[in-house]
């Protein structure tokens, strides 16, 4: 059991960090194998050749258009729009830009360790390939009641996939093992319940991220009058999901 409690960081709450030209990166979640934010680049902005070090990196278009280029040269390249994942491998040399006039948004997540971005002189020798995940690339993710988890990214140590829960639905009791989430509300409203009894609530809106720590069980409600969409990154080892009968017990619930 861990000592550590569900938790919503609000937009007020992030901040601005790993600086790079081209973007502006806003953190939310950032512990010792996971970093997770926004990523904002005004219309026509191209970064500096970077990669992610040991980080394998994860990014959802929530708005406008990214395009990345790759590859031995920079010869490939690999454009999203709202509602693809990309996943950029460990190590990937790579550039971003905005090909468009509106600004994008991007929710990213980088897992691993060591520094989040590293500079580099130009294109890299590489062989890596940065993959594309539309909505319809994304397959049935493990199931709990009361909700419809799609899986859009699972490698070694993360898995990262798109949650849908219905107005008023409650999904049942279960924990993550040993992996930590990070979770992005894109729509609708969502609710945590966790801790001794389920007693500590958590509510999140539009625009919140959440960290829920390893093996906390819990289970998650939407509260409003429209489903509920959020994208979900999960960084650790072992099953993703595990189903379980209740809450944690309360100090009053005995043996």
């Amino acid at each position: 059991m861990t000592n550590e409690s569900v938790r919503r960081i609000a937009p007020e709450e992030r901040t601005v960090s790993d600086p790079i030209a081209g973007q502006t990166r806003e953190v939310a979640v950032a512990t010792d194998r996971m970093w997770c934010g926004i990523v904002r680049a005004a219309g026509r902005d191209v970064t500096p050749w970077h990669h992610h070090g040991d980080h394998s990196t994860i990014a959802f278009v929530v708005s406008g258009t990214k395009r990345l280029e790759f590859g031995a040269g920079g010869r490939h390249d690999v454009e999203a729009s709202p509602g693809d994942f990309l996943f950029i491998p460990s190590g990937a040399v790579h550039r971003e830009s905005n090909p468009s006039d509106d600004e994008t948004g991007t929710i990213a997540f980088r897992v691993g360790t060591g520094p989040p971005t590293v500079g580099v002189d130009g294109p890299g020798d590489d062989d890596a390939v940065v993959r594309r995940i539309t909505p319809d690339d994304r397959t049935q993710g493990d199931p709990t009641p009361g909700m419809v988890r799609e899986e859009a990214v699972a490698a070694e140590g993360i898995w990262s996939g798109f949650v849908r829960t219905a107005s008023g639905a409650v999904s049942g009791w279960h924990h993550h093992g040993a992996n930590e989430s990070a979770v992005y509300v894109l729509a609708g409203a969502m609710r945590i319940e966790s801790g001794p009894g389920g007693q500590e609530v958590v509510d999140l809106g539009p625009d919140d991220f959440c960290y829920i720590p390893p093996g906390i069980v819990h289970r998650e409600s939407n509260p409003a009058d429209v489903e509920s969409n959020v994208v979900v990154v999960r960084a650790g080892s072992g099953p993703p999901t595990t189903n379980v009968r209740g809450p944690e017990r309360s100090s009053g619930d005995g043996e």
